[in-house]
């Protein structure tokens, strides 16, 4: 077998970064990097972690990978499933089976992009993995390949190692630059150990202000977030370029973050329509998909509603649906179509969500094949999306005494779609919310005593920016590329058309693939 050449080259996905937060004076650094060649990323559909990653990885879109956002309603277990690693959700083949089919030698790096779980093309991986524990607490902890990392890198500083994993600065209302500082740490040590031909490495810092407070580059808090992220690209960089001056390094974003205003309740609508059914458990109330004619799944700016009306017959094994199906779906269409802050409300049967997600190809992978030899999609049979300064809430209970107990806590498992609001304390008082928070905290994990720790609420009024919807995005807040190797960028770019390189250029979330492996490849 003839083996290509690679060169060594590494991804930094600095999250939520935009052209316009990139200046001289907030971000010195990567001012003077985008000095080089630096594009637009027009963003994929939906504008979320899991789907742009998945996107750049695989060089298709999401109707062929399947990954359709960062949670999903698994219709089988009758269980919503957010933030899964497996990589068996995704349903092409990534770079890094693309690097080892190249150069069988060539050795790949994960470092907290998604899905690195049972990928037998990665050769070293960490990803948060926190252990649940019988009792109710949550310990930090992370994933790696091979095991042995686990251990060498989250043992004290004392003993040469990096400490635990930052959970807790990682997401939630004490996220701070110290997970991103940790990651970084955790890159450098591995590749002066391993030396990885191809690495990618999320850095999540600007993610949490800009959905706090909105993309405002003069706002203090995002000002203070943007210096101190450059400050750890910059490192990062330095690194590299001092260890291994020919690596080759492409620094991009997922998405941007857009100012929103306006909390949709779409399950709250649902609910007050009759559609939203309700268990009431330890004091509250949880959402029953059984006894529930549709509810939704909301992921930012984009839900995902499945309509399981009893009354009506169910889909058809083959990909349609019923008469009685298709008249519950369209009775729950109606009555979002009314919400404002609702933009576009899609019919999966009538093929609406596959033009949507891929209006390229007319239509959209996003079925798996289950044993049963039913084909159930991974996309509700509505999707909703919405307006710019609009996004959706989970929140289903209309009386804030039945909420239900993990509305009040960090638990993105639990929560039947994504909740921002876990970014802000309890009290709106930051002193008193940490001081309440580690008094609780004290509780659960030194004194050992069964109780929650609710260092969080369910304001969501206090969320100022979200991500997600695409159409007609401003593209102040579109992703963006930038690389010093201008060569590499074109003729990866030149595959798919690109619109040109320049201080206007742009490429589609599907050529980062290939301006990835121009990288890899190109002389």
């Amino acid at each position: 077998m003839n083996e290509t050449k690679l060169h060594k080259t590494v991804v930094i996905d600095v999250v939520a970064l935009t052209r316009d937060l990139v200046t001289p004076d907030a971000t010195p650094f990567l001012a003077e990097y985008f000095e080089n060649t630096a594009v637009d990323i027009s963003p994929t559909f939906p504008a979320v972690t899991c789907s742009a990653q998945t996107t750049y990885l695989t060089g298709v879109g999401v109707g062929e990978h399947g990954v359709t956002g960062n949670n999903l309603y698994d219709r089988l277990y009758g269980e919503h499933r957010n933030w899964h690693q497996s990589a068996g959700l995704v349903r092409s083949p990534r770079l890094f089976q693309r690097v080892k089919e190249a150069d069988p030698r060539a050795t790949t790096f994960s470092n907290c992009w998604w899905f690195p779980m049972g990928d037998r093309f990665l050769d070293y991986a960490i990803t948060p993995r926190p252990q649940y524990l019988a009792d109710g607490g949550k310990a930090a902890d992370i994933w790696t390949k091979p095991e042995s990392l686990r251990h060498s890198l989250q043992s004290p500083p004392a003993r040469g190692g990096l400490g635990t994993f930052p959970l807790h600065k990682f997401w939630g209302p004490g996220a701070s630059i110290a997970s991103t500082q940790w990651i970084v740490d955790a890159t450098i040590r591995v590749d002066r150990q391993y030396d990885p031909t191809f690495s990618v490495v999320y850095l999540p810092h600007l993610d949490y202000t800009l959905q706090k407070v909105g993309p405002d580059p003069r706002h203090p808090a995002v000002l203070a977030d943007l210096r101190a992220v450059d400050a750890e690209v910059a490192r990062l960089v330095a690194h590299y370029e001092t260890t291994n001056p020919e690596t080759r390094i492409i620094i991009l974003s997922e998405y941007g973050i857009q100012p929103v205003s306006r909390p949709v309740h779409i399950n709250r609508v649902l609910r007050e329509a009759g559609f939203v059914g309700v268990r009431a458990e330890n004091g509250g109330e949880t959402l029953d998909p059984y006894a529930s004619r549709a509810f939704a799944i909301p992921d930012h700016q984009v839900a995902h509603v499945y309509v399981n009306d009893q009354s009506a017959d169910p889909p058809l094994g083959n990909g349609n649906v019923s008469a009685g199906h298709a008249a519950a779906v369209e009775a729950a269409r109606e009555v979002l179509l009314a919400v404002p802050g609702v933009a576009q409300v899609l019919r999966r049967d009538l093929g609406e969500v596959d033009r949507y997600y891929d209006p390229s190809s007319g239509r959209v992978r996003t079925s798996d094949h289950h044993f049963c030899g039913k084909t159930e999609s991974r996309t509700g049979d509505l999707v909703v999306v919405a307006d710019h300064d609009a996004w959706f809430t989970y929140y289903y209970w209309t009386s804030p005494d039945a909420a239900p107990d993990f509305a009040y806590t960090i638990n993105i498992h639990r929560k039947p779609g994504y909740d921002p609001v876990e970014m802000f304390y309890a009290f709106t008082s930051p002193v008193l919310g940490f001081t309440y928070l580690v008094f609780k905290a004290l509780l659960v994990y030194a004194l050992r005593i069964r109780t929650i720790v609710d260092g969080t609420r369910f304001d969501a009024h206090r969320i100022g920016g979200s991500h997600g919807a695409t159409r007609g995005l401003d593209r102040r807040y579109w992703p963006v590329l930038a690389t010093k190797r201008r060569g590499d960028f074109v003729a990866g770019a030149a595959g798919r058309g690109g619109s040109g390189v320049g201080e206007q250029s742009s490429i589609a979330a599907e050529d980062v693939y290939h301006v990835i492996w121009a990288h890899l490849t190109r002389p």
